[in-house]
C-alpha cells in the first residue's frame, strides 16, 4: 500500500510545490509592479513639489513686481503733489508779497495774526474778531469796512 500512495503522495507535494513556486512568482511580480508603483509616486511627488515651489517664486515675483509698480506710482503722486504744494507756496509768496504792497505792511505775521479785540458798552460786550463784530453769544452785529 505505500508503493501505491508514495507515488500519490510525490503528486501531491510536487502540486503544491507547483503552486507554491507559481503564488510566490506571483507574488515577485506583484511587489515589482508596487515597487515601479512607488517610484512612480515619489516622481510625480517630487515633480509637483518642484512646481510648487516655482508657483510660489512666481507668486513672489508677482507680488514684487506689483508692489514696485504700486511704489513708483505713490512716488509720482508724492512727486505732482510736492509740485502743486510748491506752486502754491510760490503762489501765496507772491499774494502775501502783493498783499503787503497794498497795505503798506512788510510782515506776514501781521497778516496772519488773529487778534481779538473786546468792546464794552453799556448796552453790552462785543467782540471783533476777522472783521466781525460778534455778541458774547457769537451772534454777528456788524462788520468792519475800509475807506478810502
Amino acid at each position: 500500500m505505500e508503493e501505491k500512495l508514495e507515488p500519490l503522495f510525490k503528486s501531491i507535494v510536487a502540486a503544491v510545490n507547483y503552486h507554491e513556486e507559481s503564488v510566490y512568482e506571483k507574488l515577485s511580480v506583484s511587489e515589482d509592479k508596487l515597487n515601479e508603483k512607488n517610484k512612480q509616486i515619489d516622481i510625480l511627488e517630487e515633480l509637483c513639489r518642484k512646481q510648487k515651489e516655482e508657483m510660489e517664486d512666481f507668486l513672489k515675483v508677482s507680488f514684487a513686481n506689483r508692489w514696485k509698480k504700486k511704489a513708483e506710482e505713490l512716488e509720482k503722486q508724492k512727486n505732482h503733489i510736492e509740485n502743486k504744494l510748491d506752486n502754491l507756496q510760490r503762489t501765496n509768496d507772491k499774494f502775501n508779497h502783493h498783499l503787503d504792497k497794498k497795505t503798506n505792511l512788510i510782515s506776514v505775521s501781521t497778516q496772519t495774526h488773529n487778534e481779538c479785540i473786546e468792546i464794552e458798552t453799556k448796552k453790552g460786550k462785543y467782540v471783533l474778531r476777522d472783521g466781525l463784530l460778534l455778541t458774547e453769544e457769537g451772534k454777528e452785529v456788524g462788520r468792519v469796512t475800509e475807506s478810502n
